[in-house]
């Protein structure tokens, strides 16, 4: 059984299908409502008010910043990102056991699967006529597989070069880990967000957020052989600039300086996050910030160290804690 190519074709159904008042469960519903409707109004529920809140809901809507005639199609990238990980995470882990062919057509199902939900995403942001950046933008990724597949292997090498609970006969146990899932889903991101896609490359982030308590912009730049140990509360933003070779521990922090106008507005599109050379180790919970700020290569960062200012290569930081006490209990 190609469970890659089952979850592709099945998502790809999920295109066609709108959600709709005339569903089952929502005709339930409403059958519901009208066989209660009397003893509804005789308790405390007022359906009388129900036209006005309705009036009142959709004058709201149409205040919002959200895009209320697209955002049905944001809502349909939305859930189908996550068998976007899953698809190309499976074809990763396996392709190096089936024939090329085999393969082949798995990756046929991805770019038609890939194009329609890229479509999608521009349709959610006012484009619905893009069909040809789609299948573009699906070409060059698929294009990227490869590379994306040899950095993954990287990643997968740093994790046991880094973690000695690892060894040979536990190295399936890679996959079950938060930073695997993170950089992978990172690499899909980052490439899609490279390209110009919206909503799809921060959807992808979120989710994998969500699950693994890692957050990493798709923008953040991060070079290979680079491992997240343990990882839950890791925040690596938009502008930061990793390079290879790099470790970090649970809890770190690579943060902005949010700039300002005289009217108090954040500059767009200025560098806010730091940037960590190759062969970088960052210990738990440090947090280091700044568009200026430059870990120079081979340094290391001590656990609990807040960084806002460059330090040269090949250094140690460590920051002073106030003492620590231990005495008896009181009988």
């Amino acid at each position: 059984m190609n469970t890659a190519v089952m979850t592709s074709s099945t998502v790809l159904q999920e295109f066609d299908r709108t959600p709709t008042l005339e569903s089952d469960s929502s005709t339930q519903v409403i059958k519901t409502l009208e066989e209660h409707r009397g003893e509804a109004a005789g308790r405390i529920i007022d359906l009388s008010q129900l036209d006005q809140i309705s009036r009142q809901l959709v004058e709201i809507s149409q205040d919002s910043m959200l895009p209320y005639e697209t955002v049905g199609h944001a809502e349909m990238v939305k859930r189908l990102v996550p068998d976007l990980i899953k698809s190309i995470s499976w074809m990763f882990i396996n392709a190096g056991a089936r024939k090329p062919e085999d393969v082949q057509g798995d990756l046929e199902k991805l770019s038609i699967y890939l194009s329609r939900l890229i479509q999608d995403a521009f349709k959610s942001i006012g484009k619905p006529n893009e069909a040809m950046v789609a299948d573009r933008t699906t070409q060059f990724f698929l294009t990227e597989l490869p590379n994306i597949l040899s950095q993954l292997n990287s990643d997968i090498q740093a994790a046991y070069d880094g973690d000695p609970a690892l060894n040979n006969e536990r190295i399936a146990e890679i996959i079950a880990y938060p930073g695997y899932t993170a950089i992978l889903s990172h690499r899909i991101a980052h490439t899609l967000h490279a390209r110009g896609v919206p909503l799809i490359p921060r959807f992808l982030s979120e989710h994998t957020h969500s699950q693994t308590g890692i957050d990493i912009h798709p923008g953040a730049q991060i070079g290979k052989h680079f491992f997240i140990d343990h990882g839950t509360g890791v925040v690596i933003g938009e502008t930061t600039e990793i390079g290879d070779n790099v470790r970090i521990y649970q809890g770190v922090t690579l943060g902005a300086h949010s700039p300002v106008d005289k009217q108090g507005i954040p500059r767009r599109g200025e560098k806010r996050h730091p940037t960590i050379k190759e062969g970088v180790i960052i210990y738990a919970n440090a947090t280091i910030i700044g568009g200026n700020t430059v870990i120079g290569a081979n340094s290391t960062i001590g656990e609990g160290v807040s960084l806002s200012k460059s330090i040269p290569p090949n250094s140690i930081a460590t920051q002073d804690k106030s003492s620590l006490n231990i005495r008896p209990r009181e009988s």
